[in-house]
């Protein structure tokens, strides 16, 4: 038997074979990064803006819209330090 006849040597062949086909191979086209990044970077500002802005802003009162409470109508009386 011939050394380069044996399975050993075919299957070494063959992967450099495979190999160098992948080298010769048309180059597959990258994906472009940039829009991810740019709607990331875009989300991020805009929920430091929320965030800052739901920290700054007053708290919200709806006590000009509730109607008067008739204290006669109650069951007890007031509680203590209860403004009338």
């Amino acid at each position: 038997m011939i050394a380069a006849d044996s399975p050993r040597t075919d299957e070494s062949f063959a992967r450099a074979m495979v190999r160098a086909r992948r080298y010769l191979d048309a180059p597959r086209p990258t994906r472009r990064v940039w829009p991810v990044l740019a709607a990331a970077a875009f989300f991020a500002v805009c929920s430091m803006i929320f965030a800052t802005v739901a920290i700054l802003a007053p708290p919200v009162t709806l006590d000009h819209l509730e109607p008067s409470i008739d204290r006669s109508q109650t069951l007890g009386p007031p509680l203590a330090g209860a403004v009338n």
